[in-house]
């Protein structure tokens, strides 16, 4: 992970550079360590011990500021989804598309605090309702409710996934030597300056 974190940091550190040196003519030095570059977006574990002294522990997918957030089972071979919820609106479309109205009225689900401490028994009833459904259902019928949700996908998925062939985020490239195989592009676009693969990459 840290690779690419420290490529992506790095050239925003020279873009600054740049920007720089065209305010006031004077060029400026870069100095990059990949392991602060990492410690750097670990902010909420660091903060947490600057402040409180408590070493963060494994969470898994659980956030404790969350009412809900995780990864849940669903229907079929591979099926799972992640979902999260952190406001009370959230909550409330949640328990809707549930069919669970009554949970907002329920004192153990009445506020924040009560859910956290019963945040278990909310990610097992939650898991019930999923288990029954494909994650693609699940993802479909809460997003349709403006609830954060989306499908885990192996690498076969991602290459058929609509959005990301609707965004042409996926490329074909002839390499002489591997033959025609679909690439990743590029997270971002340009208005007028369209990123494409235009040769392969060399061999050695």
């Amino acid at each position: 992970f840290s690779d690419p974190l420290a490529a992506v940091l790095a050239a925003g550190g020279a873009l600054a550079g740049l920007l720089a040196r065209q305010r006031t003519g004077q060029g400026v030095h870069l100095d990059c360590s990949q392991r602060e570059m990492l410690a750097s977006v670990m902010g909420s574990a660091l903060m947490d011990y600057a402040m409180n002294s408590r070493v963060a522990t494994a969470q898994g997918n659980d956030d404790p500021t969350k009412i809900v957030q995780g990864c849940f089972p669903c229907r079929g071979e591979r099926g799972w989804v992640t979902i999260a919820i952190d406001t009370e609106e959230a909550w409330q479309r949640l328990c809707g598309v549930l069919g669970r109205p009554g949970w907002t009225r329920e004192p153990r689900f009445a506020d924040p605090e009560q859910r956290r401490q019963h945040r278990q028994e909310v990610q097992e009833l939650l898991a019930q309702w999923t288990r029954s459904r494909t994650k693609f259902e699940v993802t479909q019928q809460l997003q349709a409710a403006g609830i954060a949700a989306g499908p885990v996908l192996s690498a076969k998925e991602l290459f058929e996934d609509a959005h990301l062939r609707e965004r042409g985020f996926f490329e074909v490239c002839t390499h002489p030597e591997a033959g025609t195989h679909p690439y990743y592009g590029r997270p971002m676009q340009f208005t007028k300056t369209p990123l494409r693969n235009h040769r392969p990459a060399p061999c050695f």
